[in-house]
């Protein structure tokens, strides 16, 4: 009796540790998986992407000093931050030049996964933060971004848990999508129920979140430069939402899955329409393009069933936009496409 007893408990205990070790392995399939590929470039999610690693070899002409290393950029004039180097100081600074030469850049995933880091200072002379550059530097808690940084890329400061407040310049020109995912600890700026960040000049500068899906319209602040990835994403009661003509970024998803609304009035601002941005939009009627866009990316109209016609103001078809932006349906690859009236002179 008492053998059955134990062994009932130990297969208690190992089913116990399966079913939670199953769910930890679960939620964890929430963030990227970053890795090197063998010809050493990164790879998210399985997918080898564009970027190749900041690895020493001859062909990087990395140098490190007794701190921080850098990679000389190519154009032979600048170099970039690659990467800690033998830094192991809680708070980083990063030198406005090296070697005699200016730092312009943060490399893509320079700073992947180095936890224990407090603090960072940018200097002026930073022009880009890298795709996932700080990327899961969960104990940064503080970030001074120089007056210079135009771009900032995609998913920056994905996972930079414990980072509280951020300020982005006016200079910043372009920010990629999910910049901020997963800062769960930032304080926002907060005005008729949306979320912004921004600086003491401009406080509504990039729109990150809705208070509530539940809304019903959104008066976006005529400041706001950037509407980030899958901001409305959900909004399914919202009606109406107006957009500043001051806006030029509109990120993946922004706007997918909000059944409810009807129209949309793009600015003569904006650029860029992220991939599926107005996906599954099935009561949006009408939709005018201006001229100003130069980048429209897949599926961004997708089941918008009740779009009968996508005016554009270009005479035809930019370079920059993706093949298939003007998807309606697609039923196992087979394409059904937007109708779409080019060189429209209506308002």
């Amino acid at each position: 009796m008492k053998r059955k007893l134990i062994a009932i408990l130990i297969l208690c205990v190992v089913l116990c540790t399966s079913i939670f070790g199953l769910t930890a392995c679960s939620n964890n399939d929430s963030k990227p998986i970053i890795e090197i590929s063998a010809d050493g470039y990164w790879v998210i999610n399985g997918e080898k992407t564009e970027y190749k690693a900041n690895i020493d070899d001859s062909s990087s002409q990395s140098t490190s000093t007794e701190q921080l290393a850098f990679i000389l950029n190519s154009d032979k004039q600048s170099y970039s931050v690659r990467g800690l180097g033998t830094y192991s100081d809680f708070d980083v600074v990063i030198p406005s030049e090296h070697n005699g030469l200016p730092v312009t850049g943060i490399a893509t995933f320079a700073f992947v996964d180095c936890d224990y880091i407090q603090t960072i200072t940018i200097p002026n002379s930073i022009t880009s933060i890298g795709v996932y550059a700080f990327f899961n530097c969960r104990s940064l808690t503080s970030i001074m971004i120089g007056d210079n940084v135009s771009s900032i890329g995609e998913g920056a400061f994905h996972g930079c848990s414990s980072l509280t407040s951020i300020e982005i310049p006016d200079s910043v020109t372009s920010i990629g999508d999910n910049a901020f995912y997963g800062c769960n600890s930032l304080e926002y700026n907060i005005k008729d129920g949306l979320k912004y960040l921004g600086n003491d000049n401009n406080k509504y500068l990039y729109l990150r979140y809705t208070i509530s899906t539940e809304i019903i319209i959104a008066i976006i602040d005529s400041d706001c430069k950037f509407i980030d990835g899958a901001t409305f994403s959900d909004c399914s009661s919202l009606t109406s939402v107006t957009i500043p003509n001051n806006v030029t970024y509109i990120g993946n998803s922004a706007f997918s899955g909000c059944h409810s609304l009807t129209n949309i009035i793009i600015p003569n601002s904006l650029t860029y329409i992220g991939p599926a941005a107005f996906y599954g939009c099935s009561s949006l009627t009408s939709i005018i393009i201006p001229n100003s866009v130069t980048y429209i990316g897949f599926d961004a109209f997708e089941n918008c069933n009740s779009l009968e016609y996508i005016y554009c103001k270009a005479e035809s078809q930019p370079s920059g936009w993706h093949k298939d932006w003007n998807v309606k349906n697609n039923y196992m690859n087979d394409f059904i496409y937007h109708n779409v009236i080019w060189g429209y002179k209506g308002q």
